[in-house]
């Protein structure tokens, strides 16, 4: 009998052979969507049709681009590599929405979140946290960005020279910060 290490290695070799065998895609879909799904519905910030979007874009990078053949011999790392796929994707999905909404004009926009309140709720709160941003120093205020624009802490990381936890801290700290601000504000 063999593992689904050994069937999923089997089908990388089936699709390093020939890129449209539609069994191997399909065994292949069925272990790679559930995870790619949650990867790209934690990066889209819970929003099911973008994840299930991205989902569909990443198995068609890989359709277009992956070379099976190379991970035929470690599967593992095709799910690193499929994964991380993924992840772009969902970054990309992030920025394109980030980039239409200041196209739009829209002061402070949350692309991805469904709002509950009424309209009017909703305006007020985002009036407030604009407000709440100008507030912050240089420093927050670029950590702030970069996390809207969907970057991962441990990208920030790299791109603001700081540690990986010094990083998580400062995100915590300052969604904390922006909370208070915007209690008292309210």
């Amino acid at each position: 009998m063999e593992t689904s290490t050994e069937t999923f290695a089997e089908c990388l070799r089936r699709l390093g052979s020939n890129r449209s065998d539609e069994g191997a895609w399909s065994k292949l879909y069925a272990r790679l969507r559930p995870l790619l799904y949650a990867t790209c519905y934690r990066l889209l910030r819970g929003h099911p049709q973008l994840a299930e979007d991205a989902v569909q874009e990443t198995i068609l990078k890989l359709f277009r681009y992956a070379r099976f053949a190379e991970f035929a011999a470690n599967p593992e790392a095709f799910y690193s590599y499929a994964l991380a796929v993924g992840r772009n994707v969902s970054f990309e999905y992030l920025r394109h929405l980030r980039r239409n909404a200041e196209e739009d004009d829209l002061e402070s926009v949350d692309v991805v979140a469904v709002e509950k309140d009424n309209p009017e709720s909703y305006a007020i709160r985002s009036k407030l946290l604009a407000q709440a941003v100008l507030e912050l120093n240089a420093e927050d205020q670029k950590l702030l960005n970069l996390l809207l624009q969907g970057y991962s802490t441990p990208e920030i990381a790299g791109r603001t020279g700081l540690k990986y936890s010094n990083t998580g801290v400062r995100i915590h700290r300052l969604r904390a910060h922006l909370r208070n601000m915007l209690k008292r504000q309210s």
